[in-house]
Parts: structure tokens; sequence; C-alpha cells
């Protein structure tokens, strides 16, 4: 079981005020949390361990999603995915990252076309540490 934690790192609309992107950072770590159950269980290996961490993290968004590029290895993260009709429209999330026994960490880039905000960008640092057995 592992413990995320996320750092909203980018956050590019037209027109978002400071305010706006303070309250849009506290919103994406409770809908990542409670994708996450406030945990995650990654299991290893290339396919359950970055598939498993990537599909916590898009499956907060809603819509259905397919991975694009998967580049991975058993402790590097390189992954695409595509989702469709998620709460922000249409999305690219871009993570890059690596795996210890004890934790991993991951950047995310999120590009997306929303028809109520148009188009922006996001970016975030999630980590997660280690706190027992799945």
């Amino acid at each position: 079981m592992y413990k995320p934690e996320i750092e909203l790192t980018k956050l590019e609309i037209a027109g978002i005020t400071p305010e706006q992107k303070a309250q849009a950072e506290q919103q994406m770590k409770a809908s990542f949390g409670a994708a996450a159950g406030g945990q995650q269980c990654v299991q290893g290996g290339k396919e359950k361990d970055w598939k498993e961490a990537a599909g916590g993290l898009t499956k907060s968004f809603g819509g259905s999603c397919e991975t694009v590029k998967d580049n991975g290895t058993d402790t590097t993260a390189d992954l695409e995915v595509a989702c469709k009709g998620t709460q922000l429209g249409d999305i690219v999330v871009k993570m890059k990252g690596g795996a210890k026994p004890e934790s991993f960490n991951m950047d995310v880039d999120l590009d997306f076309e929303s028809p109520q905000m148009g188009k922006g960008s996001m970016g975030f640092k999630v980590g997660a540490k280690r706190t027992g057995d799945c």
C-alpha cells in the first residue's frame, strides 16, 4: 500500500486568478486522494505497477482512458494516456518517473480542452510512500 502525495506545479488557463489556482490545487488533492481511497495498492512490475498508478490518477477525472504509449520498465514510468469525456473534457496525460521498494515519484503533465475553460495545461509532482502490504 502506498500513501499518495500530490503537488500542483503548473496550471495554465486563460484568466485564472491566484485564488482560483489555490482552490483548484485543493480540489485536485482531494479528488486524487479520494480516487485512490487515500491509499493505493501497487503490485510491482511493468504491467501492473505503472499502469495501475496511471489508472488511479486518470480515474479521478472520469471518462474513458486508454494507454497510448508505454515505454516503462519495472522501475520507471514513461506513459501517455488519452481520456475522452472527463470532467475537463478530452485530456492527454503524460507521466514519467521512477520507483524504489519504499516509494515512487512521477512528474505528470496534463493537457486538456474543456468546453467551459477552453484549452489548458497542468503539471503535478505525484509521490507515494509505502505504508504496508496490499
